[in-house]
């Protein structure tokens, strides 16, 4: 063995391994099992060492597997309906004041940051873009509002971010909408509405 060179030496490691495949798992789950301290110590600092780069390589996986993730995770929830719904309940019944509250918290920061998200949508969607009326462009999100020309008005679209309406109901009702610069839309209102009579 030690007169062969490297090219040959790694072809016969990699045949000595497939064909002592399970001789080596058998060992190697023998040595986890003894060193169990050892192994969960070194994956708890190699964890924490790369925390950047687990995160990335899980976002990674999620983007590129998100149709299939959505599926399975459905599929599960079918399966285990009634058995997550008891847990859940049981779950909230059992919590203690500390558990509630940590719950409420976490809660709250989501819809904080989900109505984040939508202003900022709202906000970017403005940006750029002419007054309908004097062509006037929009630098900054609040020179500018959208006006209602089509369909039934279901909200003001700034007050829809604030309701709890999903992007998608925003962005259905934008498609109603007309952009005006501040001046051209208090114009368009006072006429709309006919104030002087």
């Amino acid at each position: 063995m030690a007169s062969l060179n490297p090219s040959k030496r790694s072809e016969y490691n990699k045949r000595w391994r497939e064909a002592n495949k399970e001789k080596i798992s058998e060992r190697n789950k023998k040595w986890r099992e003894a060193n169990k301290e050892k192994v969960s110590s070194y994956n708890k600092q190699w964890r924490e060492e790369n925390k950047e780069r687990i995160a990335q390589r899980n976002l990674k996986y999620r983007i590129e597997n998100n149709e299939i993730l959505k599926e399975r995770n459905r599929k599960w929830y079918k399966e285990h309906r009634d058995e997550q719904t008891k847990k859940m309940r049981d779950r909230f019944h059992n919590q203690t004041e500390q558990e509630r509250e940590h719950w409420n918290k976490i809660q709250s920061t989501n819809k904080r940051m989900r109505k984040l998200v939508k202003r900022k949508f709202i906000r970017d969607s403005k940006i750029g873009k002419k007054c309908n009326t004097c062509g006037f462009i929009c630098k900054d999100p609040a020179t500018h509002d959208y006006h209602h020309v089509k369909g039934k008005k279901l909200m003001a679209i700034a007050q829809m971010s604030s309701n709890d309406y999903s992007l998608e109901a925003i962005k259905k009702e934008i498609k109603k909408c007309i952009l005006l610069c501040r001046n051209c839309h208090a114009v368009t209102y006072k006429k709309s509405k006919d104030y002087l009579n």
